[in-house]
């Protein structure tokens, strides 16, 4: 305002709403709400290890945000999971959050040292305060039939071909 000298009205609304939201993550966050959110990834990994080989996390085990669970399932393909994972309402990515959607191997996964092969196989979950522990481990048992049916259809863990 002013020809610049002077600045604008505060949109104190907004102010307020912006201090409200930082209180309401800070209760939430004393509260254990981060912890009952990593307890629910860890039950996630853990059903999926003992039920699936191989299966592996991507980066540190210990320092980690406890709302991402990033899993390789080595001689899966992660489209075609996310395919399988979509039409039982389990919602995921494949690769990492800032590569999502895009056909090329994950900047992200190849600067941890991810070769293509595990790219390929890595899929990414995440929960919120709103998720619940029975939602968790019924997605596990999904994402568990899911890798198998995939791993069924490959055999010997060569890509399926389908001749014309």
């Amino acid at each position: 305002q002013e020809f610049g000298r002077r600045s604008g009205t505060e949109a104190i609304p907004n102010i307020v709403a912006l201090g409200m939201a930082a209180e309401i993550a800070r209760r939430e966050i004393d509260g254990g709400v981060a912890g009952r959110i990593g307890a629910m990834r860890d039950a996630f990994e853990q059903r999926l290890f003992a039920a699936l080989p191989g299966v592996s996390v991507n980066g540190d085990r210990e320092r980690r945000l406890p709302s991402i669970s990033s899993l390789c399932f080595p001689g899966v393909d992660a489209a075609g999971l996310i395919i399988l994972l979509d039409e039982r309402e389990v919602a995921c990515s494949a690769g990492s959050a800032c590569h999502a959607g895009d056909l090329q191997s994950s900047h992200v996964l190849t600067a941890m040292g991810c070769d293509d092969a595990r790219i390929r196989g890595t899929m990414r979950f995440s929960w919120s305060r709103m998720n619940t522990m029975e939602e968790t481990l019924r997605a596990a048992d999904i994402v568990i039939d899911g890798v198998n049916k995939l791993r069924s259809l490959r055999g010997d863990g060569s890509p399926v071909i389908v001749s014309t």
